[in-house]
């Protein structure tokens, strides 16, 4: 295990879950997140995604259950994340305070530093558009068991504070009125 490669991975995969989900696309990432976990994100709102700032990321629990090859992981983090949105009145932000659950197989290697931001079949390196409901059509595995990688089990929103645009140039100074 590779903490660095754990959280290159996880950035990317959750600015690349943020940007699909306002596409209407997530279903192309089944190999990285649960049914429940896509529904959920589904249900939000599909503006365009500007930009996506992970802010800080904090581990609030690691477990591994079961025993021998059956074992999982399992790892619960915090994510505190500045999206900004093109809404229909222009560009908008929002700070999210976001818990996601991660699960694997306790025996699965870290990928390697060149693929740990490449999103793709786990198992054999296929295409996103090769694997549907989290099974792979080039290796024909489900490959959303947690047994060659990282999945989110579950998804949670703990904040969601819209606030001014952040992420553009053309931001009013406050506090500079005296």
């Amino acid at each position: 295990f590779s903490l660095v490669l754990f959280e290159d991975f996880l950035y990317a995969l959750y600015s690349e879950a943020h940007q699909r989900r306002a596409r209407g696309e997530l279903d192309l990432l089944s190999a990285f997140l649960a049914p429940g976990v896509i529904a959920k994100m589904k249900q939000a709102p599909q503006e365009p995604i500007q930009g996506v700032v992970i802010g800080a990321l904090r581990y609030v629990g690691a477990a591994i259950r079961g025993d021998g090859s059956d074992a999982m992981a399992s790892v619960d983090v915090e994510l505190e994340v500045n999206l900004t949105v093109q809404s229909a009145k222009g560009p908008a932000s929002a700070y999210l305070l976001d818990r996601w659950t991660l699960v694997r197989r306790a025996n699965v290697r870290s990928r390697s530093a060149e693929k740990a931001r490449i999103l793709d079949c786990p198992n054999c390196g296929a295409p996103l558009s090769a694997v549907i409901a989290g099974h792979c059509s080039q290796c024909n595995k489900a490959v959303s068991t947690g047994d060659f990688g990282w999945v989110v089990q579950n998804a949670q929103v703990l904040r969601y504070e819209p606030r001014p645009p952040l992420l553009t140039t053309e931001v009013e100074e406050e506090g500079a009125d005296l």
